[in-house]
């Protein structure tokens, strides 16, 4: 049984099509697909590198976390009608996060779009009551891909493409499924979603669920692209301790020497589990003689965050899913841990 035949407020309100004038996605400004231009596809790397890059990670491209939708409207209702593509599921997130988009009005949580349990399809409404032109970010879902994407207002409403964010060039997150957003909620709880948020800038995601293994491959493509700050945290997908000592600094290395001035912040990853306390603080002294080899070469805008530090020992657990992903809480306070680093390192 459906839990909304027994709770009528877990019913999704479905949009009624005549009501709305819809809108593609690619009509209005489109956050988190740097190559969209160049493929044409809601894919979170160029398809021109897929031949040298795993299958697993190619899989993981084709999903949108990070992708956001921005636009400005006085509708005092917003529909979305999305068909999935490569739909994935999960038994630690539930669909929202998995397969739905969330609406925000800058840091204000507005409503989740997701499909019915089994269905690829998202079309519901939620109301808005802001009867002005009042500007939205619609963050699209962390572990399945798009086929099509279409944002309605109701008719006779106004809707135009997004203002500029206050720091233009957009901020890149590259790391593991924490990075991604697993075990978050919604997809607008992970925390490069929060911080970006809070900045008002554009946010690459480029989190690869268990598949962020520092290739060189990937760290010339985001050498090659025009960004303000670089998060990186991928140790907990490196297979031991020596294949992170090999492929670390050097990825590190080859985004620094191809942007000399951006902030870099190097984080370890977040640690909840105390029966994994020295395996974690092995990787994470790795990734800490990157941040200290980068000091030692006089450079001043690389930043090191402790993944060890970030939880209270006492009750660390209760920040996490799983004892690995971090839950929204958990998530919440990683944000507020890198916020003050983000600030201090754009002068914000």
């Amino acid at each position: 049984m459906n839990i909304k035949d027994i709770d009528e407020n877990f019913a999704l309100t479905k949009a009624n099509k005549v009501l709305y004038e819809y809108y593609s996605y690619n009509t209005l400004t489109l956050e988190g697909f740097p190559w969209y231009s160049k493929d044409g596809e809601l894919l979170r790397l160029p398809k021109c590198i897929f031949p040298a890059l795993r299958d697993t990670l190619i899989e993981t491209a084709y999903s949108c976390a990070g992708g956001v939708v921005r636009f400005g409207t006085n509708s005092e209702k917003i529909a979305v009608r999305c068909k999935l593509r490569k739909m994935r599921h999960s038994s630690g997130m539930p669909l929202a996060a998995d397969a739905g988009l969330d609406l925000y009005n800058s840091n204000t949580f507005i409503a989740n779009f997701r499909p019915e349990v089994g269905d690829d399809f998202i079309n519901m409404e939620a109301e808005t009551n802001a009867p002005k032109i009042t500007e939205y970010s619609l963050y699209m879902p962390l572990y399945s891909g798009i086929e099509s994407l279409e944002i309605g207002v109701l008719k006779g409403s106004e809707i135009s493409k997004a203002i500029r964010h206050k720091i233009e060039k957009p901020t890149l997150f590259y790391g593991s499924s924490v990075t991604n957003g697993g075990c978050a909620s919604r997809p607008g709880l992970t925390y490069p979603a929060i911080v970006t948020r809070h900045m008002d800038a554009s946010l690459i995601n480029l989190g690869f669920s268990g598949n962020a293994k520092g290739e060189q491959e990937i760290a010339r493509t985001i050498a090659e692209l025009d960004i303000s700050l670089l998060v990186m945290e991928y140790d907990h997908n490196a297979p031991n301790i020596e294949y992170l000592r090999e492929t670390h600094m050097q990825f590190f290395e080859t985004i620094r020497n191809a942007h000399k001035d951006i902030p870099i912040i190097i984080m370890s990853r977040p640690h909840f589990n105390c029966a994994k306390e020295i395996d974690t603080a092995r990787m994470r002294d790795i990734v800490k003689q990157t941040y200290l080899k980068a000091l030692k070469d006089g450079d001043k805008n690389t930043y090191f965050l402790d993944g060890m530090s970030i939880f209270l020992k006492e009750n660390m657990s209760d920040f996490s899913a799983d004892l690995i992903h971090p839950n929204d809480l958990g998530f919440s306070i990683i944000a507020n841990e890198i916020l003050p680093i983000v600030k201090k390192a754009l002068n914000c």
